[in-house]
């Protein structure tokens, strides 16, 4: 039996992409300062948004602890890979001019991005600060720091579901009842 017959195709987790941390801080603002209330646009898919990104309805609900949210951008802070997370691509039906099923979701990364949020929006104090008490400079410095994202462009749900799993059943603990 050789190897192609033993080991099955690696899933496609989408188009790795080396951003700053500023891409999901514009992201976030972006998204809060949109009205985003009329029929028919994005606020339409998720119940809730981490960072602007809509959050799929089989996603666990939120469970770091402040100190794991503190920790997580005290190691970006520090240097320490922090890790990626990955969203669905954004597209738009060519007819209705609506964005199509599936476009923007996070589908990993929630707990990570989440941290951020709180952190831009004053939430959380790390290292003795809040966001906004830091300096123009070191705000862009943090800013600066790389966090991979990943575009998946898998138009399939049960696909999506499928990678999810994949990637969500490997850090915190999830509950058999949280599997999508």
């Amino acid at each position: 039996m050789s190897i192609s017959e033993r080991f099955p195709e690696a899933i496609d987790k989408g188009k790795k992409r080396e951003f700053p941390i500023n891409e999901a801080y514009a992201h976030l603002k972006n998204f809060l300062n949109q009205s985003r209330i009329s029929e028919g646009t994005i606020s339409d898919v998720a119940e809730r948004y981490v960072c602007g990104y809509p959050v799929p309805y089989f996603q666990r609900p939120l469970c770091w602890s402040e100190s794991q949210m503190i920790s997580f951008i005290e190691s970006a802070i520090l240097g320490i890979d922090i890790g990626t997370y990955t969203i669905h691509e954004f597209d738009f039906d060519e007819k209705t001019s609506l964005p199509l099923r599936f476009s923007d979701w996070l589908i990993d990364g929630q707990q990570r991005l989440y941290s951020l949020e709180c952190y831009f929006l004053d939430k959380i104090k790390v290292l003795g600060f809040y966001w906004s008490e830091l300096t123009k400079a070191e705000q862009r410095k943090f800013l600066n720091i790389s966090f991979h994202q990943y575009t998946a462009s898998i138009w399939d749900e049960s696909e999506i579901i499928k990678l999810y799993n994949k990637l969500a059943f490997g850090g915190t603990p999830h509950k058999e009842s949280e599997r999508a």
